[in-house]
C-alpha cells in the first residue's frame, strides 16, 4: 500500500514515467491487489493522454493494449469512465478531443467548439463528449453576448447557430447546462434577436430545474424574476404578438401554471388575454382583460387592450378615451390615438377624430418616421377632408371615460361602508390616507386607502358610503379600492354592531381608562372622550385592523350605556376568600387585587360577593378572572388551623 501511495504522489507531481515503472514493478510482485491495479491503470490513462497529445501512434497502441488487459476493480466508476476515454484516444480522430479540452481549459472556447464541430460532423463524438461540447458552446456564446452592448449581425448569427448546434447534442434534460442555454436564448429574445416561442418548443418547458423557479433578491433589496418566470413571460408576449396558434397552444398551460405560481405578476394575465383573443375565446378574454385593467388602471395600454375586446362601439370609445387620460408620451400612444380616431369618426365626432390623427402625424414627422398604414387609411376616408381638426383635450375624453370605469366594476357588488378619520404619513413622499370601515363578523373591518383614491370630498367620520374593492382572502391582505360613492339611504356608523364592554381600570394620572368587551376586544380610551368609573358599562363601536405583526382592534366610538353584558366577560360571584400576601383568592378561582383587599379590610375566610371580569395573566400567558367591584362582606366563617 505504501508503494501505491508513492505512485499516486509521483503522478500528481507529473513524474508519470517513474510512477509507471513503479506500478509495473508492483503488479509483477506476488502480492498485487486491487490498489496496484488502480495505480497502474491511472498511470496508463495518463500515458495514453500524453501519447495522444504527441500524436505517437505506436505508444498509443502499446499503452491501450496494456490498459485493456487490466481488470477494473469492482465499483470504481471514476476509473472506468477515464479508462474508456483513454482507450478511445487510440481510435482514429479521437486525439483531437484532447486538443479541444486543452483549448477549453485555456478558455479558448471558440477554438474548442470548432474542433468539436468537426468531430461531431464526422460522427466522431461519443455521447460522453457532448456535455463538454455543450458547456464550451455556452461559454463561447456568453463571451459573444458580453463583448458589446450593440452586437453586430455576424455575432448574433453565431450565437443563434451555437444554440442550434446545442439543441442537437445529447445532454441531460433537465440539467444546469440546459438551463444555462435557455438563459442565453432569453437574452437574445429580449433584444428581438431570437424566436423564443420556437426555441422553447424545442427546449421543452417541462425541463426547468427546481432552482429555475426561484426569484433572486439583490443586495439592494430588489427582487428579480426567476428564469422560468421571465422566459415564459417573454415567450408568451412574442407568441401573442405574432398570433402564432401553434406556439400559443404549447405555451397556454405553462402560462396558466405561472399565473398560479406568481400571482403578483400581472403581465401573465395580459398575455393570457391576448392568447384567449387569438384562440377566439372573446368572452373569457374580456373577463381577464377587466381583471388586468383593475390592476393597471393607470396604464394606457391596459385600456387599449380592454377597448379592443369590446363589442359595443361606445364601450370601445370609452376605453380608448380612458387610456389617453393616463400618463403617457406621444411616442407610445400613437396607435391608440388612431383607434380612437376611427371610433370618433363613426360616432359623430369627425373634428375631434381629425385632431387625433393630426397629432400623430405631427409627432411622426418631427421624428422623421413614415405614416402608419392605419393613418393613411383614415386620411383617405371622405369625412377627413370635410372635418375641421379639434386638438385633443382631457375635457373631451372625460365625457366618455366614466363609462370605462363602469366596465371594470359592473359585475362587482356594492359594499356598505362608513368613512373613518383621515391622517397623514410624513416622509420623502407625503401620504394622505383615509380609514374606511366595512361591515364584518364578529366586528367591522378597518382598511386604509389613499385619500385621492376615495374621490369623495368633505367626508365626515362615520358618514355612510358604498365601495367596490378587492379585500383579498384575509384581513392582512392589502385592499384595492376601485370606486366609491355616497350612500344617501344610510346612517352614520350604520355598518357597526354595538358591543358592550366594561371599564376595568382607570388611570387618572394619565387621563385614560381601559375597557374590555372580550378576549380579543379591549382598548384604552381618553377620559376626555368619556368620563367613567370602574364597573361602568360602555357601548363600543369596534373595528379590526391588520399591522405587520398581528391583527388588532380599534374603538371607533364609546358611550355610556345601561345595557347588560355577556357572562363570558363579566359575572357575579359569591364565595369565601383566602388571603395570602395581601392578595385574595376565592374558591371558584377569582383573583382579588391587593387594593380591593385593603379597601374592604378583607380577612381570611370571609364570604365575599361582587363582580369579576376576565383578565389576562401576562406571566402565565393565560386568561382568568379578576374581582372588579365588591358588593358585600358577610360575617367570618371561623377557620381553625392546627398550630
Amino acid at each position: 500500500m505504501n508503494d501505491t501511495k508513492e505512485i499516486f504522489r509521483l503522478r500528481r507531481e507529473g513524474e508519470i514515467d517513474q510512477a509507471y515503472a513503479m506500478a509495473r514493478e508492483a503488479m509483477a510482485g506476488s502480492f498485487a491487489d486491487d490498489w496496484d491495479v488502480r495505480a497502474l491503470s491511472w498511470c496508463l490513462v495518463d500515458l495514453l493522454k500524453r501519447a495522444a497529445r504527441q500524436n505517437d501512434g505506436v505508444r498509443l497502441s502499446t499503452f491501450a493494449a496494456e490498459l485493456e488487459a487490466l481488470p477494473v476493480p469492482e465499483g470504481d466508476e471514476i476509473l472506468e469512465k477515464q479508462r474508456r476515454f483513454a482507450l478511445s484516444l487510440a481510435e482514429e480522430g479521437r486525439r483531437d478531443i484532447l486538443t479541444a479540452q486543452a483549448h477549453s481549459k485555456a478558455e479558448r472556447y471558440e477554438k474548442s467548439c470548432h474542433l468539436y464541430y468537426e468531430l461531431f460532423a464526422m460522427d466522431a463524438l461519443y455521447p460522453s463528449d457532448h456535455p463538454g461540447y455543450g458547456w464550451d458552446l455556452y461559454r463561447w456564446t456568453k463571451d459573444i453576448l458580453s463583448a458589446s452592448d450593440a452586437l453586430a449581425p455576424a455575432a448574433v448569427g453565431q450565437a443563434r447557430r451555437n444554440l442550434n448546434i446545442y439543441m442537437k447534442l445529447s445532454v441531460d434534460r433537465p440539467s444546469p447546462l440546459h438551463s444555462c442555454m435557455l438563459q442565453i436564448a432569453w437574452q437574445l429574445a429580449s433584444n428581438n434577436q431570437l424566436d423564443l416561442p420556437a426555441f422553447v418548443g424545442l427546449w421543452g418547458l417541462e425541463n426547468f430545474l427546481a432552482e429555475d423557479y426561484n426569484r433572486y433578491t439583490t443586495t439592494e433589496g430588489k427582487t428579480l424574476p426567476a428564469l422560468a418566470e421571465k422566459v415564459v413571460q417573454r415567450a408568451a408576449k412574442d407568441a401573442a404578438a405574432t398570433g402564432n396558434a401553434h406556439a400559443i397552444a404549447i405555451l397556454m398551460p405553462h402560462l396558466e401554471a405561472m399565473m398560479a405560481r406568481y400571482p403578483d405578476n400581472v403581465w401573465f394575465r395580459q398575455n393570457l388575454v391576448k392568447f384567449l383573443a387569438a384562440l377566439g375565446r372573446e368572452t373569457e378574454a374580456r373577463e381577464q382583460a377587466i381583471l388586468f385593467a383593475r390592476e393597471k388602471s393607470q396604464e394606457f395600454w391596459a385600456w387599449d387592450l380592454l377597448g379592443d375586446l369590446q363589442v359595443d362601439p361606445t364601450r370601445r370609445l370609452a376605453c380608448y378615451c380612458k387610456g389617453l387620460l393616463c400618463p403617457s408620451e406621444d411616442g407610445f400612444v400613437g396607435r391608440l390615438r388612431l383607434k380612437l380616431a376611427r371610433e370618433l369618426s363613426t360616432q359623430g365626432h369627425p373634428n375631434e377624430a381629425r385632431g387625433e390623427i393630426e397629432t400623430v402625424l405631427s409627432h411622426r414627422e418631427k421624428l422623421g418616421y413614415r405614416l402608419p398604414r392605419e393613418a393613411e387609411e383614415l386620411i383617405a376616408a371622405p369625412w377627413y377632408t370635410q372635418a375641421t381638426a379639434v386638438s385633443p383635450s382631457k375635457k373631451f375624453y372625460i365625457q366618455f371615460a366614466d363609462r370605462a370605469e363602469e366596465i371594470l366594476f359592473e359585475d362587482m357588488a356594492w359594499i356598505k361602508a362608513c368613512v373613518g378619520e383621515s391622517f397623514t404619513i410624513e416622509g420623502a413622499k407625503r401620504k394622505n390616507l383615509r380609514r374606511l370601515y366595512i361591515a364584518g363578523k364578529p366586528m367591522a373591518r378597518e382598511i386604509t386607502v389613499p385619500e385621492r383614491a376615495l374621490s369623495l370630498k368633505d367626508m365626515e367620520p362615520g358618514q355612510p358610503i358604498r365601495i367596490k374593492a378587492d379585500f383579498g382572502t384575509s384581513i392582512s391582505d392589502r385592499t384595492k379600492l376601485f370606486t366609491a360613492a355616497t350612500r344617501d339611504d344610510g346612517k352614520f356608523y350604520d355598518i357597526f354592531c354595538e358591543i358592550v364592554g366594561i371599564v376595568d381600570h382607570v388611570n387618572s394620572a394619565k387621563g385614560v381608562l381601559h375597557v374590555i368587551a372580550g378576549r380579543d376586544i379591549d382598548s384604552v380610551i381618553p377620559l376626555t372622550d368619556i368620563n367613567s368609573e370602574v364597573g361602568d358599562h360602555i357601548a363600543l363601536r369596534v373595528a379590526r385592523y391588520s399591522t405587520r405583526k398581528d391583527v388588532r382592534t380599534r374603538v371607533i366610538t364609546a358611550s355610556p350605556t345601561d345595557q347588560g353584558m355577556s357572562d363570558a366577560v363579566c359575572r357575579r360571584f359569591n364565595s369565601s376568600v383566602r388571603i395570602s400576601n395581601g392578595m385574595g383568592f376565592t374558591d371558584d378561582g377569582i383573583f382579588i387585587p391587593p387594593d380591593i383587599v385593603r379597601n374592604h379590610n378583607m380577612e381570611d375566610g370571609e364570604l365575599v360577593s361582587g363582580r369579576a371580569v376576565i383578565n389576562f395573566n401576562k406571566k402565565k400567558r393565560s386568561w382568568g378572572w379578576k374581582a372588579l367591584t365588591i358588593d358585600s362582606l358577610e360575617e367570618k366563617c371561623r377557620v381553625y388551623r392546627r398550630e
